[in-house]
């Protein structure tokens, strides 16, 4: 009888410890241009939702008014998104 208690008592201290909060994991930072199509639309859906911050990303969202800045834009630090709807 006394294994019997061991046991339940070794697997209910295993799954309160499963349940405990992992560390936090620091974000990171992404930034992610965009234009004005709605082909995006989706980004926006997915960080209001909070979807990127669940998978520890912190998503900087950029505007980039015309196509033909695409190129300046990837020589600089913001790295659009380059694909295409599906």
């Amino acid at each position: 009888m006394m294994k019997r208690r061991t046991l339940l008592s070794a697997l209910a201290a295993a799954s309160a410890a499963a349940a405990l909060p992992a560390r936090a994991q620091p974000l990171t930072k992404i930034v992610f241009g965009y234009t004005a199509v709605t082909d995006f639309a989706s980004v926006f859906v997915a960080a209001d939702e909070g979807y990127f911050k669940k998978r520890s990303l912190e998503v900087e969202l950029k505007f980039i008014p015309l196509n033909s800045t695409i190129p300046a834009a990837l020589q600089s630090d913001l790295a659009p998104d380059l694909r295409t709807p599906i």
